[in-house]
């Protein structure tokens, strides 16, 4: 065990001195925080731009229909004009007067033309109610049954359990894509850069057998892997807090995961690093150059990313027991579960176990077919995959 844990420690220093694998590792962890934060600024920034924005008005001239003398204010600018001009985009909307009321000209594939439009029918539906009431008041009713109500919105809970539901959304799919995008170029920096770079006979000097060699391999693609993935959702975690205390005017606060919630996490998320690398090991074992390693990869790193995306569509039609039998969805559900606090342990288990069953399984069947040297040495290439890869024969 000593040597098997010395041989982890020397691996994680290999892979944390190479910097393309650090880039590879932190760029999940930076990309979604990152999106999450422009698309909040964004919707800040469009906020602020509508609100001071001012819908420009054609009035076409005509002397029937209803006096539209209260039309312009703060954000509508009322001038002649006509139906050219609003064509020409000289201006936002056209008011018409008719003889049973007024017509309004939009350009249909404008959303300026369409927000105008929205503010101009509001404005002239409250012209009309007051014109209504100083009516009904000239002709003896009382004013204060024209408006018996005070309309008063008052919200009975905050934003937080929203937030918390886009947390558990987010990480249910963001999380295990961390975990299989950060834990593949790891597994490609150890098993495949020695090979490319001659270093074997250095690497087979270490004073523990090549199957601990591998499983140490193995281990240290699967920690790179789960601390990535753990920073992600950490990230995702501020991030939120952060957007969600900007656009809403009401307090916000996210709960603190206590240690039971924090430990059911990263068992998911390691059970799914460790399936993970051995995958990508598997896949990898015939490359003989990083290039070759990261086409190979591709094969069980798209598939991977579709149970990922499913986990979000499962929780969102809340169909979340449907994934509970597959691999890597069954981390996003568990996760989205975990993060609300509603999880069963007993699915907790179930899924872990499901996962190390699995990687058992498939790890027995390589050493007893093919051998640990077949994950460290690589795969023999029979000569049509050479040629094609340009070797000589």
């Amino acid at each position: 065990m000593r040597r098997l844990l010395y041989a982890t420690h020397m691996e994680l220093l290999r892979t944390l001195r190479d910097g393309s694998t650090l880039m590879m590792m932190g760029f999940p962890v930076l990309l979604y925080p990152a999106m999450i934060w422009a698309m909040s600024q964004a919707a800040l920034y469009m906020g602020a731009v509508r609100e001071n924005e001012v819908a420009r008005v054609a009035l076409i001239a005509g002397d029937e229909g209803p006096d539209l003398a209260g039309l312009p204010m703060k954000r509508i600018e009322v001038g002649p004009g006509t139906l050219e001009d609003l064509d020409a985009g000289r201006f936002d909307l056209a008011v018409e007067r008719v003889p049973d009321g007024v017509r309004l000209h939009h350009r249909a594939g404008s959303a300026r033309s369409r927000r105008s439009l929205d503010r101009v029918e509001d404005r002239i539906e409250h012209i009309s109610r007051k014109a209504t009431a100083k009516a009904a008041v000239e002709r003896g009713a009382v004013r204060a049954t024209l408006r018996p109500y005070e309309l008063e919105v008052e919200p009975i809970d905050d934003f937080t359990p929203l937030v918390l539901h886009l947390l558990g959304l987010l990480a249910c799919a963001f999380v295990p894509m961390s975990v299989v995008v950060s834990t593949y170029s790891p597994v490609i920096e150890l098993f495949v850069a020695e090979r490319e770079r001659g270093s074997l006979e250095t690497t087979l000097c270490v004073a523990t057998s090549r199957r601990d060699l591998v499983v140490a391999k193995l281990a240290a693609a699967a920690l790179l892997g789960t601390a990535a993935a753990l920073a992600n959702l950490g990230a995702l975690w501020l991030t939120l807090a952060h957007g969600a205390a900007i656009v809403s005017s009401e307090p916000v606060e996210l709960p603190v995961p206590g240690l039971g919630t924090l430990f059911a996490i990263v068992v998911l998320v390691l059970s799914a690093a460790v399936l993970v690398a051995v995958l990508m090991a598997f896949a990898v074992s015939v490359a003989r150059t990083h290039r070759e390693a990261q086409t190979l990869s591709n094969v069980v790193l798209l598939p991977m990313i579709v149970p990922a995306m499913g986990a979000m569509l499962a929780v969102i039609a809340d169909r979340s027991a449907d994934g509970l039998y597959i691999p890597i969805a069954h981390t996003g559900t568990l996760l989205y579960q975990t993060i609300h606090g509603g999880v069963a342990p007993g699915d907790i288990v179930l899924a872990v176990g499901m996962d190390v069953t699995l990687v058992v399984a498939l790890f027995w069947l390589w050493m007893v077919t093919l051998g640990p040297t077949a994950l460290i040495e690589g795969i023999a290439r029979p000569a049509w995959l050479a040629r094609l890869s340009g070797e000589s024969a």
